[in-house]
């Protein structure tokens, strides 16, 4: 037994030994629930009968009942439906090659999530263009699907459609012509703000992209393009034309008279302003400066 398999079984057994303790705070506990959401009444022992049996079944020769139990305990706690979902999670993630471990624990906390989230799973990581751009590198497909479809919040068909225009737009070599996992990550960024542009952040990104690299004002390298649509869109549905507006006004000779470096600051101020308070929750980090960084190359 390896290390990580041994850590595993003593994690879902800790969960076991867990439900103890649950039991004698039970009546507080659901108190306190019922104060902060709708309560669900759940057939929690289906769903750990039909988990427990389908890992007897499927889960190899080297699944002891211990294992299983402590999967179907864990499973158990997603209320009905966890146990559809765990099996098709962990059916799709087997035959993928994922190893076993890894789609146990996916698969577990796919059971605790919405049926609508997991089919945007499924979606994104089956898609014909995804196999077609990342199958070379399974493990960065199998990461940007499990975010995408985990963290993202609002419409999930929406987000889905703009995820996957976005990184067909990023990878055409008439557009950004980009390397595959960078396409991935920059996808996976925008499409964090689909939910606050009314018609998703697809034609926002690509209307506003085409001005900044062949407009007459602009024409900007795709690395300092890329940088300055991360910037602006976090703003808001408004913050494209506030920073148009205000780059041409800052060059006009009836405006600011400025010089082009100055009325690009100046359209970037404009643009945090699109909106008040905090910036919109683009992803930010070394994933962000990793897509800018490999797409200076260009």
């Amino acid at each position: 037994m390896d290390r990580r398999t041994f850590k595993f079984i003593g994690w879902l057994l800790l969960g076991l030994g867990g439900g103890l303790l649950e039991l004698q705070d039970g009546k507080a506990l659901l108190a306190e629930k019922a104060d902060k959401q709708d309560v669900k009444l759940c057939d929690s022992t289906t769903e750990f009968i039909a988990t427990f049996e389908f890992l007897r079944k499927n889960g190899g020769a080297g699944m002891k009942d211990e294992v299983a139990r402590g999967v179907a305990d864990h499973v158990a706690r997603g209320c009905d439906g966890a146990s559809t979902r765990f099996e098709e999670t962990y059916g799709l993630l087997t035959k993928m090659g994922v190893s076993q471990i890894k789609s146990l624990e996916m698969s577990i906390e796919f059971s605790r999530l919405d049926s609508d989230i997991q089919r945007n799973f499924f979606e994104i990581l089956k898609h014909s263009y995804l196999s077609e751009f990342f199958d070379y590198d399974f493990d960065v497909a199998l990461r940007i699907a499990f975010e995408f479809s985990r963290d993202l919040k609002g419409n999930h068909v929406r987000a889905r459609d703009d995820f996957i225009s976005l990184v067909k737009f990023c990878l055409d070599k008439k557009n950004m012509a980009l390397p595959a996992n960078v396409c991935g990550l920059m996808a996976l960024d925008l499409v964090r703000l689909s939910p606050y542009f009314p018609m998703g952040i697809f034609k926002p990104f690509t209307e506003f992209y085409e001005k900044l690299r062949v407009g007459e004002s602009y024409g900007l390298s795709v690395r300092d393009t890329i940088e300055v649509v991360m910037r602006v869109l976090r703003y808001g549905p408004r913050s494209p034309d506030n920073f148009n507006r205000a780059y041409d006004y800052a060059l006009s000779e009836k405006g600011l008279r400025a010089r082009p470096r100055e009325a690009l600051l100046f359209a970037l101020r404009m643009a945090r302003r699109s909106a008040t308070g905090q910036p919109l929750p683009l992803a930010k980090g070394e994933d962000s400066e990793l897509m800018v960084e490999r797409a200076r190359k260009k």
